[in-house]
């Protein structure tokens, strides 16, 4: 690990909520934003609400057993 993402500019994911590298080098900037890599940006966002809701569906199974904060970190859309 070189550490050249250290001090990168990133951008938070406006589903998931992790931060996404605005630059990376030898890698075009337009594949770093996981929409822009799809056909169609309508059908990305379908998708990703869908496995939003799979993902926090899911999660109800251990949310007895973490803090406020971790439940508060998954994913955001309807």
């Amino acid at each position: 690990h070189s550490g050249t993402l250290k001090d990168v500019p990133t951008a938070p994911d406006p589903i998931f909520g992790f931060e996404i590298p605005k630059s990376c080098p030898n890698v075009p900037s337009e594949i770093l934003t996981p929409k822009n890599t799809w056909p169609s940006e309508s059908a990305y966002l379908e998708t990703a609400k869908k496995l939003s809701t799979l993902f926090r569906n899911n999660f109800k199974q251990y949310e007895s057993m973490c803090t406020p904060e971790v439940r508060a970190s998954g994913p955001q859309a309807d």
